[in-house]
């Protein structure tokens, strides 16, 4: 009686049965499936994709900035733009160093995932050179990831044109 005890409390080996191999696969490529989920779902948060509204329109003033950005690059000028919660302050330098006085200075505050924060300053020239503005009464920009973009005209004539991403922080 001992014996059949001994022979019946010992465990079978394990087998790998097609049930086992079914749950390892479905595991394995849901595993793959959420991840995927999760960071197409954070990347299209992030950034909606447009670039341009009209590529074709765009393609055809390709020449154009390729000669704006020229005359632009020969300017040499050294631009230091700060923006946080009471507004823009930008410095503007010739290659000299000298202040660049008189001019039109426009910046523009995107959001790169939604418009409803989207903002356009005018910059005032406090001192030779040194252009400020406020943010609209009442904006109360969320921080995150903006696209700054700035125009310095003159006489109705772009000079310059500049744009960036920039994480932006206004508290």
């Amino acid at each position: 009686m001992s014996d059949i005890q001994i022979k019946n409390s010992q465990k079978k080996p394990f087998k790998l049965s097609g049930w086992h191999f079914l749950g390892i696969m479905l595991s394995f490529f849901g595993v793959i499936i959420i991840v995927n989920i999760v960071f197409v779902t954070r990347a299209l948060d992030a950034f909606s994709g447009l670039v341009v509204k009209n590529s074709y329109v765009a393609s055809q003033e390709y020449n154009e900035k390729i000669e704006q950005a020229d005359a632009q690059k020969s300017l040499n000028w050294k631009l230091d733009l700060l923006v946080n919660a009471k507004g823009a302050d930008f410095i503007l330098n010739d290659k000299t160093g000298k202040p660049v006085s008189k001019m039109l200075v426009t910046v523009n505050l995107r959001m790169n995932k939604n418009t409803d924060n989207d903002m356009v300053l005018i910059l005032n020239e406090q001192n030779p050179g040194h252009y400020i503005a406020s943010l609209p009464k009442g904006a109360t920009p969320p921080n995150g990831s903006w696209i700054i973009t700035m125009d310095i005209l003159q006489k109705g004539k772009l000079l310059y044109h500049y744009e960036e991403f920039r994480g932006l922080n206004f508290d």
